[in-house]
């Protein structure tokens, strides 16, 4: 019993301060990350105007499916510095989980070649740069992608 409640306290103590570095980051990115990222700003106005009960194509620049919109909405209750750092955060994190599945998924079994690959391609990566700079919705959508066809490749049902 002592080991599951150790393991239960650990996880706590892990979340509790994942969430205090996430925090960190959000604040560090809000005060010194001062960026204007047009497609991310696009897709909060494509959510305002949904949630208006109003067509947003033609109104602003938006070209991803409603759904992607009301996956905004939460950005739209925070100041837009702090929505912007929470972004950029998902987009990292999203490829850094893309590139975290790519390598399992090959293999990949050196443990150097997997810390520089999970390290330096979020960061390198132009595409990845790209989607940072202009705020795009990618590395979540690749992300999304490359988990199905890995859970459909190794058996899942997904």
């Amino acid at each position: 019993m002592e080991n599951r409640a150790g393991g239960v306290r650990g996880t706590v103590l892990a979340w509790g301060v994942g969430g205090v570095i996430f925090v960190a980051l959000v604040w560090g990115l809000a005060t010194f990350f001062k960026v204007r990222l047009l497609d991310f700003e696009h897709y909060l106005e494509a959510a305002k105007l949904i949630g208006q009960g109003q067509n947003p194509y033609g109104v602003v620049e938006f070209f991803a499916p409603p759904w992607f919109a009301w996956g905004m909405w939460p950005f739209l209750v925070l100041p837009e510095k702090y929505a912007v750092a929470v972004w950029v955060l998902l987009n990292l994190g999203a490829v850094s989980a893309a590139t975290f599945l790519a390598i399992e998924w090959v293999q990949v079994s050196r443990p150097r070649m997997r810390l520089f690959l999970v390290g330096l391609t979020p960061i390198f990566l132009p595409g990845a740069l790209f989607s940072y700079i202009t705020g795009q919705g990618s590395p979540l959508v690749n992300l999304a992608l490359l988990g199905a066809a890995w859970g459909v490749a190794n058996g899942g049902t997904t």
